[in-house]
């Protein structure tokens, strides 16, 4: 009986995560059309789900949160070390293309929007995940301002993993409450809003990730709900963009029957996982990728330059990736993977 339980169990896990991968990219796309707008907003994809991203990106949150917890839970050693391995290489290879971009001179989107290369100090805050604290995302990549949230939730995550729940509920509940004042101070409850992307994105934005990562530790209808009503209510109040609530819904539902759900072909279970792996690179390197491929006139069509996009970074993370291994098995060990990925790591 052991025997045949115990693979039945690892294969088991190997659907979870290759489902939540498969969601991580989905909600990457979603945040790639919204983005498209800015630049080609009068195509399909901007037009019906250009307001997907915001909500896409409380998606990652919530599997972000969740798979830490996984990761703190199965193998705390080492887990620092995994984190700047699977997160800082690609984010720093983003940041150095946004910036690229910008040192020619500045560049000029097709609505007449005009990028500007940033101060060293802005450039700098954002090296060290510190967007939304000290200053704001780079010009060129607005993206990154989701980094810093979920970086600085990982290391909450080191204390918080090793003690009662109900701190997690208390920070959740304080983050949530101080997005609620700042949504009120800036005149945003029951109307259109911005978030808090500076100094208070950390605290405002938190509970987001919060939320996912308490799931994993207490699995209750309670926990399901904190995960599920909380970004409703932000967006319902506040953002009130069309499918937000089918995002947050279906990405919460996800991670709740992740682990019931079976992947019965091999293949598709491969390319699900090499999908949300690819999810990160695509999330960081979409916003320039964008501004470049228009601001040269190299693509007009909005639903040609998502897809466009798509390959390009596709290609950019196959070779990367084949690279990481070959400097992992020479330099380094198999203990360097994390198994649990989180969203934008990127998600």
């Amino acid at each position: 009986m052991q025997s045949t339980e115990k693979p039945k169990k690892k294969s088991s896990s190997r659907d979870q995560w290759a489902l939540l991968a498969f969601a991580r990219f989905l909600l990457a796309f979603c945040v790639v059309m919204t983005h498209s707008g800015i630049v080609a907003p009068d195509y399909f994809f901007a037009r019906h789900f250009g307001a997907t991203g915001y909500p896409a990106v409380f998606g990652f949150f919530m599997i972000s949160g969740y798979s830490i917890a996984a990761s703190l839970a199965s193998r705390p050693e080492g887990y620092v070390a995994r984190r700047l391995l699977r997160i800082y290489p690609t984010y720093l290879c983003a940041l150095a293309f946004s910036v690229a971009i910008l040192i020619p001179g500045p560049l000029h989107l097709p609505l007449g929007q005009v990028l500007v290369l940033d101060n060293w100090k802005t450039i700098l805050s954002n090296v060290f995940m510190l967007q939304g604290v000290l200053t704001e995302s780079i010009t060129s990549n607005g993206a990154v301002w989701s980094l810093a949230v979920e970086w600085w939730c990982y290391m909450v995550a080191i204390p918080l993993i090793r003690v009662s729940i109900k701190w997690t509920f208390i920070l959740i509940a304080g983050s949530f409450t101080a997005l609620m004042i700042y949504m009120r101070a800036h005149g945003y409850l029951f109307g259109n809003s911005d978030m808090p992307l500076n100094g208070m994105a950390m605290l405002a934005l938190s509970w987001g990730w919060l939320t996912g990562f308490l799931f994993y530790r207490r699995r209750s209808m309670v926990t399901f709900a904190a995960m599920l009503l909380l970004p409703l209510i932000m967006f319902e109040v506040g953002f009130r963009l069309p499918l937000a609530s089918v995002i947050i819904a279906a990405t919460a539902a996800v991670v709740y029957f992740s682990k019931e759900i079976r992947i019965k072909c091999q293949l598709i279970k491969r390319v699900m996982q090499w999908l949300g792996n690819m999810s990160y690179p695509l999330y960081l390197f979409h916003p320039p990728l964008l501004y470049v491929l228009t601001s040269h006139g190299i693509i007009k069509n909005g639903n040609v330059l998502i897809v466009a996009v798509v390959i390009v970074v596709s290609i950019g993370y196959f070779i990367g990736s084949r690279v990481m291994d070959f400097i992992i098995e020479r330099f380094g060990t198999t203990n360097d993977r994390d198994p649990n990925p989180s969203v934008s790591s990127a998600t």
